[in-house]
């Protein structure tokens, strides 16, 4: 006696979150043929300026990702100009010399009223 039974059909494997695709003029970091494409050359010779440190890159596994600071660093370069630091470097650079400014201060008022304590004790043994 045969049985007409069919394997039962696996489930559909869940769909992966469909992320939008960020347009390459918003990104920070960029795959090779990205960097390729913003700088109208080939992914070969992308490769060829990472071989010879001229573009620093991240590895992470097997990936490869530019900056794209690092990109406008490169041509800059090559170009014999200098890139100004970004705005979001800027604020940072600002930021890093208030507070340094902030400690000289405190350090500097530190020091002031340890001199004018000592003349205080000094003024009041003369005194006496």
């Amino acid at each position: 006696m045969r049985h007409n039974h069919k394997p039962p059909v696996p489930a559909p494997a869940p769909a992966k979150p469909e992320h939008p695709e960020v347009p390459i003029a918003f990104k920070a970091a960029l795959t090779v043929p990205e960097t390729a494409e913003i700088m109208s050359i080939g992914t070969t010779s992308v490769r060829q300026l990472i071989k010879a440190n001229k573009l620093k890159v991240v590895r992470v596994g097997t990936a490869i990702i530019i900056a794209r600071a690092e990109i406008e660093r490169f041509l800059a370069a090559e170009a014999g100009a200098t890139v100004p630091p970004s705005k979001e470097i800027q604020t940072l650079m600002a930021i890093a010399h208030a507070r340094a400014a902030v400690a000289v201060s405190q350090q500097a008022n530190a020091r002031l009223n340890e001199v004018l304590a000592d003349y205080k004790a000094e003024k009041a043994k003369i005194a006496n």
